[in-house]
């Protein structure tokens, strides 16, 4: 038991024994001293009565029997004057009892009773008595003693077995409560490891640890992904699966694992081998870990960088054609304006000399050549800020067969069209489309001398996530496959290069901005275009365009090809006098009467003293950009300040995407880009002055 002491429990018997044991001897004695008192006052009797004047000899015998047979130490019969009549000693004291006497261990009582003849006292008898206790006591409180010791040990066994039980019950807790705490702390490692585990599965690179003899120890689940093994597939194994040969992995250990414990970390660009064989560029990032947890080798974190290698690549590409488009623009735009001048007389000339054949002749050739000189100027203005698609909701399955047979027409080469029904909209400027449309397919027939067939498909794609590169959105697939002689594995990085051709240098070298300029457009419309070939078996293009489920393609608007006359007021704003000139000999010839004027703040001011003076302009033809002045963007904000009516039509021969897309949200009703002919002007304009 807690909190008592053992020590004093232990006493209080022996305690408790010795007080019953006095009192019983002390009982006894008195008992026995009693008996004894009796016993004498009887031999005083008889030896008075019967015995002490006839026979003396007799006297002295009873006298030693009764105290042999009392237990007397020594019996005397006094007179009554005191003097001794007879006096006797026992011989039954026991060598222990004369050692007791001895010592004085024997307590002796005296005991004496008187002695009567005759009713008549004549003396007494006394007696030392000696108690008859000493060995029964002895023995009694011996064997109280050995009950006591056997009382005691047993007490004591019973302590120490509850002790003991106490012990082990408290053990048994204690182990118990190990246990429960062991099985805590295994779940809790277990869990932890699941984390662990669960932390580096769900890691977006991989992660492998080897120890320094490149054994590998553990793996995530992101290196299956990059590698194509599975955990079992690599545990135990060395890094040596991921290596084409022994020589290339002997080179990797020589070159890496010197760095590695000289400086303790280490990055490389890689190539391994996937499962499947195909090689796969990854980024490694390496970290000794030296004894820690007695733990030692290499944690090595790979990354997947093919397709960021690719992206650098696109954006490399994507810089050098803005790089080019940037000089293009600005080429472009001065180059519009020259040919605006040309066109537009060449137009008027060729108006005012129908009756001459000569000159339409030559008016002809000119015509054409200076289209072909705009053509050029559309291609260069794919690569400018300025010559952004404008694009509306349009079908893509008739515009590809009007492209393909366009461009296929008396070629040995044939066309298979495969497209499914109810292919989306998309929303694309169709002019550039259809040039993306015809170079694909120009560079088909290009590669197939002997002629052979150019299947040209189309679907819908639900969701672009599926496709690197694009977000997810509806698509419509466009691909362009071909049998002819297939590209190089070398040139297909490059093959979207500004002016890099495959063709040789003959007649039929391209110019190296085909592919270029498709890939501008698809780029510029939101899409994405893609390139697998073959050699020997053949190329496949696969352009992703931006769709428009919801939308109902617009009717293709066409502008008669003859001049359209009319009446009215026309305000010409434009900071070149020639296109100014040009733009005033068209109008006069078509009806119209006209001023100008050479930047926004003059269009403004004259068409506010035309509105007050009762003289309002019917329609105002803005250039869009005015060097170091107002342009029309800003111009038409005043004028309609003025003038919530006003038609103000927009021109420009470097358009913004923001203004020419969605002119109507910037306050123009029409927009007419430069260089127009006298038919496209007469045609915007009566569109304009009829609405």
């Amino acid at each position: 038991m807690k909190g008592v002491d053992h020590r004093a429990v232990f006493w209080i018997p022996f305690l408790v024994t010795i007080i019953l044991f006095s009192v019983f001897v002390f009982t006894f004695e008195y008992h026995s001293m009693q008996v004894a008192k009796r016993q004498l006052d009887e031999h005083a009797r008889i030896i008075g009565d019967d015995l002490w004047h006839f026979n003396h000899p007799s006297a002295v015998e009873y006298l030693k029997l009764a105290a042999n047979t009392s237990h007397y130490q020594h019996v005397s019969v006094v007179y009554k004057n005191g003097q001794i009549f007879e006096e006797v000693f026992s011989n039954t004291p026991t060598l222990w009892e004369r050692v007791g006497i001895r010592l004085q261990l024997v307590h002796r009582v005296l005991l004496s009773s008187p002695v009567r003849y005759n009713k008549r006292s004549i003396g007494r008898i006394e007696a030392i008595w000696l108690p008859q206790t000493l060995f029964p006591s002895v023995l009694v409180f011996s064997f109280m003693n050995l009950l006591l010791i056997i009382f005691f040990l047993y007490q004591r066994v019973s302590r120490e077995k509850i002790f003991l039980e106490e012990k082990v019950r408290e053990r048994t807790e204690d182990l118990y409560e190990q246990k429960i705490e062991g099985e805590l702390i295994n779940k809790y490692l277990e869990s932890v490891s699941n984390e662990f585990q669960a932390l580096l599965d769900n890691s977006p690179v991989g992660i492998l640890f080897n120890d320094f003899n490149r054994v590998i120890k553990r793996v995530n689940s992101e290196i299956t992904r990059i590698t194509g093994y599975l955990p079992e597939e690599l545990i135990g194994g060395t890094t040596r699966i991921f290596y084409e040969s022994k020589e290339i992995y002997e080179k990797h250990g020589r070159r890496n694992y010197p760095v590695l414990k000289r400086e303790g970390f280490l990055q490389m660009d890689s190539e391994i081998l996937r499962k499947d064989g195909t090689p796969v560029l990854c980024r490694w990032h390496a970290r000794v870990i030296t004894g820690v947890h007695d733990i030692s080798g290499v944690v090595w974190i790979l990354e997947d960088i093919s397709l960021q290698q690719k992206m650098e690549k696109e954006i490399l590409r994507v810089k050098k054609l803005e790089s080019v488009g940037v000089l293009a623009g600005g080429i472009a735009h001065d180059f519009n304006n020259l040919l605006m001048a040309i066109l537009g007389n060449i137009s008027l000339a060729a108006t005012m000399t129908r009756d001459n054949e000569n000159v339409q002749e030559f008016l002809a050739i000119a015509e054409k050549a200076s289209n072909r000189a705009k053509d050029l100027t559309s291609k260069l203005l794919t690569f400018a800020s300025g010559g952004e698609p404008v694009k509306t909701a349009e079908s893509l399955p008739q515009l590809l067969e009007d492209s393909a047979s366009f461009v296929l027409s008396g070629s040995n080469v044939m066309c298979l069209y495969e497209f499914d029904d109810d292919v989306w909209p998309v929303k694309m400027d169709k002019g550039q489309i259809n040039q993306v449309t015809q170079n694909l397919v120009l560079n088909a027939k290009q590669s197939m001398a002997s002629g052979g067939t150019v299947t040209i498909s189309c679907d819908n794609i639900d969701d672009g996530t599926l496709i690197p590169g694009l977000s997810k959105r509806a698509y419509v697939r466009l691909r362009v496959r071909d049998e002819g002689s297939g590209i190089e594995q070398s040139n297909l990085e490059r093959i979207f290069d500004p002016y890099f051709s495959t063709k040789g240098k003959d007649a039929n070298k391209g110019s190296g901005l085909g592919l270029a300029i498709v890939h501008s457009i698809v780029s510029k419309h939101g899409g994405l275009i893609t390139v697998d070939s073959t050699v020997g078996e053949g190329s496949l293009f696969t352009v992703y365009m931006p769709a428009v489920p919801e939308a109902q393609p617009v009717s293709e608007y066409r502008t008669d090809t003859a001049a359209v006359f009319g009446k009215g007021r026309v305000l010409v704003m434009d900071d070149n006098r020639d296109i100014c000139n040009v733009a005033r000999n068209m109008l006069d010839y078509l009806g119209y009467e006209s001023e100008e004027v050479y930047n926004g703040h003059d269009a403004v001011t004259l068409y506010e003293r035309g509105l007050k003076q009762g003289e309002r302009f019917d329609v105002a033809i803005m250039d869009l950009t005015i060097p170091g002045g107002m342009g029309a963007e800003e111009a038409v904000k005043l004028i309609l300040a003025v003038d919530p009516k006003a038609k103000v039509i927009v021109s420009s021969g470097y358009v913004r995407d923001v203004v020419l897309e969605n002119y109507q949200a910037y306050g123009f009703c029409a927009n007419v880009s430069k260089p127009y002919q006298l038919s496209e002007l007469s045609s915007v304009l009566k569109k304009v002055l009829d609405g």
